[in-house]
């Protein structure tokens, strides 16, 4: 005689489900599966990272996984006045200085199209990232090349599309990946 197969009940699936939900508002990372009532894995929830590398050596932002809202203010430093961009993530970072006047002669704050140029003879357009488990890092990349599409820049908030981006390092974000907030 063959001992009867335990099976799960219809509740089961609902709460992996939940399980899976809690998780990932938690931050949590990793996979966890959802069983159907044959106890068969039928699909997965996997928890974002905001700034990851993915298999194929290119950079993940994503923008809606912040754990905390991205600073986005216009400054004044020593180098003229700038939108500045950047994450509070406590693993990574991910941020734009985009100078208006002082620093870089191809872009002065207009919407468009542009390309990445941190340097005084370039548009000014800077970027630095921090990926965790990325070597090197690059806290300061003038290197970095790309297009950076200024969608929406004021006080209130920021829309940017980052297109093509490579780093120093040689990690890219090859895009689009829209920035808004």
């Amino acid at each position: 005689m063959t001992p009867p197969t335990a099976r799960p009940g219809p509740g089961v699936a609902a709460r992996w489900a939940l399980t899976a939900a809690a998780l990932a508002l938690a931050g949590c990372s990793g996979t966890v599966g959802t069983e159907g009532g044959d106890g068969d894995v039928s699909s997965t929830t996997e928890a974002v990272e905001p700034i990851s590398v993915a298999t194929d050596g290119s950079v993940e932002l994503a923008w809606e996984a912040l754990t905390e809202a991205a600073y986005w203010a216009l400054e004044a430093g020593d180098d003229g006045e700038f939108w500045y961009l950047h994450t509070n993530e406590p693993d990574g970072l991910f941020s734009i200085e985009a100078y208006t006047s002082g620093f870089g002669t191809g872009w002065s704050g207009e919407l468009g199209t542009y390309p990445v140029g941190c340097s005084r003879a370039g548009t000014g357009i800077c970027l630095h990232m921090v990926v965790p488990g990325a070597e090197p890092n690059l806290p300061s990349d003038f290197a970095a090349s790309g297009l950076v599409t200024f969608v929406r820049l004021d006080a209130e908030g920021y829309e940017l599309v980052l297109q093509d981006i490579v780093f120093g390092n040689g990690l890219a974000i090859p895009g689009p990946v829209r920035l808004a907030g």
